[in-house]
């Protein structure tokens, strides 16, 4: 009995391997939903975000253009090195702060740690 079931199985798959690979596999998905009844669920009309809130945020990206972006990497490299302990680190840390202020971010928190640090 053990033999027979596997040399059925070993036919069933060489039978899925030849339609799949030489068939349609979209036809045969239909034609197994169809035998068993399945359907596949209806399509959902999903969002990330509310409509309003993807209105707020295309305005707000139509406000950036290359030229801000440009300036504000200008200005993060002109601090030098950010490595922890350096007078960059403290530098890009303010900045960073002061922009999200600026911003209009409430709650803006940092974080201290200890971290091994190179000496000069």
């Amino acid at each position: 009995m053990a033999k027979l079931l596997n040399a059925f199985f070993l036919v069933f798959a060489v039978v899925m391997i030849a339609v799949v690979g030489f068939g349609d596999p979209g036809a045969v998905s239909r034609a197994v939903n169809d035998f068993f009844g399945w359907a596949p669920n209806p399509p959902v009309e999903a969002r990330m975000v509310a409509p309003e809130q993807a209105a707020e945020l295309r305005a707000l990206v139509a406000g950036i253009d290359e030229a801000d972006i440009a300036a504000e990497i200008v200005r993060f490299a002109a601090f030098g090195s950010r490595v922890p302990g350096y007078a960059g680190e403290r530098q890009a840390r303010d900045y960073v702060r002061q922009r999200f202020e600026a911003l209009g971010l409430e709650d803006v928190q940092s974080e201290a740690f200890k971290v091994a640090v190179p000496i000069d």
